[in-house]
């Protein structure tokens, strides 16, 4: 039987700010990942943020997109440009 691989987009929260990341082809085995996304959502911790990354980056097949990469987060939102 064939997994059927997983995508999620996710906002990421990180310092004092958001970006929105997407997660592509996340095998079905490895979808638990979800549950640790949404507890660091829930309660941000930068080392936190920077270990699920590291774990994405690490799974075979794994396409880890950051959306809005030149986006200054350092900036007020009414900034933005």
């Amino acid at each position: 039987m064939q997994e059927t691989p997983v995508s999620l987009e996710w906002t990421v929260p990180f310092q004092t700010s958001k970006f929105t990341s997407a997660c592509n082809n996340l095998p079905g085995a490895r979808a638990r990942v979800m549950d640790e996304l949404a507890a660091c959502t829930a309660r941000p911790s930068t080392q936190r943020v920077c270990d699920l990354l590291r774990t994405l980056h690490a799974i075979p097949d794994v396409l880890l997109i950051l959306n809005h990469p030149l986006w200054n987060l350092l900036c007020e939102p009414s900034r933005r440009v």
